[in-house]
């Protein structure tokens, strides 16, 4: 079995990685946790010139906090569950695209993610990445809220 954990640097994402520890896993369960970096902010950047070294050196900070965060998580659960492969990946771009694809091309037999919980304009301003990968992988996903075990959600097929 392959199971992908979706990450960021929130406190749902950590207690969502500390759930998926203390279950009963096969010993042939891979693990991939996964982050991705939004794009730099670039357009922004180009109107404002002087800025532009200023975006790119806290875009690069977000880069190594994303690795920090990977490899945290990578640690624990291979402390956690040291007879399954644990291993972790940052990719960079559109978060939402970027963990659906990565499921798919990985082969993912599961994903799972927390959520932030937003609603109203938070939602409608940021989106639902949970709600995006959900229907558009061919596995199961399950979504854990604020930490508590949320519904597995089967998408239909594409």
């Amino acid at each position: 079995m392959k199971v992908l954990i979706a990450v960021d640097d929130s406190k749902c994402s950590d207690v969502a990685v500390e759930k998926v520890s203390c279950r009963p896993w096969r010993g042939d369960t891979e693990f991939l946790v996964l982050t991705v970096v939004p794009p730099s902010p670039v357009e922004y950047a180009r109107l404002r010139r002087a800025d532009a070294n200023s975006y790119e050196r806290r875009h690069e900070a977000k880069r190594r906090m994303s690795r920090l965060t990977v490899d945290r998580h990578v640690l624990f659960l291979q402390n956690k569950l040291p007879g399954n492969s644990v291993t972790g990946k940052v990719l960079e771009g559109d978060i939402r695209e970027l963990i659906a694809q990565e499921a798919r091309q990985w082969e993912a037999d599961f994903v799972i993610m927390g959520t932030h919980g937003r609603t109203g304009f938070a939602r409608f301003l940021w989106g639902s990445v949970s709600e995006y990968v959900a229907t558009r992988v061919p596995c199961s996903v399950e979504i854990l809220k604020n930490g508590q075990s949320g519904s597995q959600v089967q998408p239909s097929s594409a």
